[in-house]
């Protein structure tokens, strides 16, 4: 959650900021870590992959998103990807993305080109 001291700054920061971490808004999060089972960066992760603002950045599937939130319950560790990978995971996800859309509106244009063409007289 992010705000703005109107309803258009707040609408800017929703689409420019990355919001803060969970420890960030409520510490008591961070102290309470010691007595439980779930990691902070764990629960983090999770949470600020959900919130990304590119959707080829986070969960692709909610099988995806489920299997780390039993992770988080089960106490195992969530793997990362380094940043080279991610960096390169997130490049080729927004290619496929652009090669999708172009592919869209190739098809669109076909379709418009089509309609265009007079229909054949008969007798």
């Amino acid at each position: 959650p992010l705000y703005g001291s109107n309803v258009l700054e707040t609408m800017n920061k929703q689409i420019t900021e990355m919001p803060h971490p969970i420890a960030a808004i409520r510490p008591d999060v961070a102290e309470r870590e010691k007595d439980s089972w779930v990691s902070l960066d764990d629960l983090e992760f999770v949470v600020m992959k959900c919130m990304q603002k590119r959707p080829y950045d986070r969960y692709q599937t909610m099988d995806e998103l489920l299997i780390d939130v039993r992770r988080l319950a089960d106490g195992t560790s969530i793997p990362r990807m380094s940043p080279e990978q991610q960096k390169q995971a997130s490049e080729l996800a927004a290619q496929k993305e652009q090669d999708a859309l172009q592919s869209a509106r190739d098809k669109a244009r076909a379709r418009a080109v089509q309609a265009e063409k007079p229909y054949p007289q008969f007798g």
